[in-house]
């Protein structure tokens, strides 16, 4: 498999590594897939040569915006998509993040390495054969995200949370003019599909440094953007719970749980062990932390002059 690379060129020598795969080999972390760019007529036969090249399988992704994948045996994905524009200057120009707007040919023949995972690396990147429109290469070695347009948010809104998995997957910051443009497009998130807005969530709250996230988040006004239902807690109790009310509350609580989470072994050394089999998704347990005083608002009464929240549990598991 160590001439991967040579195989791809074979069946697509007008194509670019592009996305992740790039910025990954320049962080020399391994990505779960490779992706490439290439003119649209030849996206279909180039696929179905790489396929029969690597006796792999090969389908249609995507009709309306040419996307093929070819799947290997040992888990690897490789997506040919055709090119955005007339060419691969323009492609890179829409794409989200400056990170993710680079392209490498493959007649450059970079070393393909896949590991027994199928996860793959683009070996020994060399600066001269990276395509860099917008300071790519500057912003990771500031470990940053910053948007590649202005109107990157409006084209594709779930851009919106991408940026904050972005720099959840990679530990980045995101640039204080990016988080700006977040800020006053925060709205739009209502407009992508669920199921997409969903798949950014899992990824956001599948890493060890979600609570920090979520605080960002919020103060871009995307996280109430995605659970309006958290807006209300901010005005919820502050007298018990003090500024932020029950939003401060429930933010801590993740924090906590993500703590424990994350050292379970240092909280439980005796109990541990009979945890771990409970304790595998997460993600699932921070998004409850989340969402577990959801009902609060809606419940709360003064009651011989104490403020009560009778039935939040019941009322918040349903919503």
């Amino acid at each position: 498999m160590r001439a991967l690379g040579q195989i791809i060129y074979q069946a697509a020598p007008c194509a670019y590594y592009v996305g992740g795969s790039v910025r990954d080999g320049i962080l020399k972390r391994r990505s779960a897939d490779i992706d490439l760019a290439l003119p649209k007529n030849f996206v279909k036969p180039a696929s179905v040569k790489l396929a029969r090249l690597l006796r792999a399988s090969a389908f249609e992704m995507d009709a309306g915006f040419c996307v093929w994948r070819v799947t290997l045996k040992t888990g690897l994905q490789i997506d040919l998509s055709a090119l955005i524009g007339k060419d691969i200057y323009e492609d890179l120009r829409r794409r989200d993040f400056t990170v993710n707007a680079m392209a490498c040919p493959t007649a450059a023949l970079p070393l393909v390495d896949v590991d027994a995972q199928g996860r793959v690396l683009l070996k020994n990147l060399k600066k001269a054969q990276v395509i860099d429109l917008n300071g790519g290469f500057a912003d990771i070695k500031a470990k940053t995200i910053r948007a590649n347009a202005a109107n990157i948010f409006t084209e594709d809104p779930l851009r919106l949370l991408r940026a904050f998995r972005a720099a959840a997957e990679l530990n980045f910051k995101i640039a204080p003019a990016t988080l700006a443009q977040i800020k006053k497009h925060s709205a739009l998130i209502s407009k992508p599909a669920g199921e997409r807005v969903q798949e950014e969530l899992k990824r956001i709250f599948a890493q060890n440094n979600t609570a920090a996230r979520l605080a960002d988040m919020d103060k871009a006004r995307l996280l109430t953007a995605v659970f309006p239902a958290l807006e209300d807690q901010k005005t919820t109790a502050r007298v018990y719970y003090g500024k932020g009310g029950v939003f401060t509350h429930t933010l801590l609580v993740a924090q906590r749980v993500e703590y424990l989470l994350n050292h379970l072994k240092t909280v439980y050394p005796q109990f541990y062990k009979r945890l771990l089999p409970f304790v595998g998704d997460a993600a699932l347990y921070k998004m409850a932390a989340l969402l577990h005083d959801i009902a609060k608002p809606k419940t709360a009464k003064v009651i011989k002059d104490r403020l009560r929240f009778f039935y939040h549990e019941e009322k918040g598991a349903k919503m």
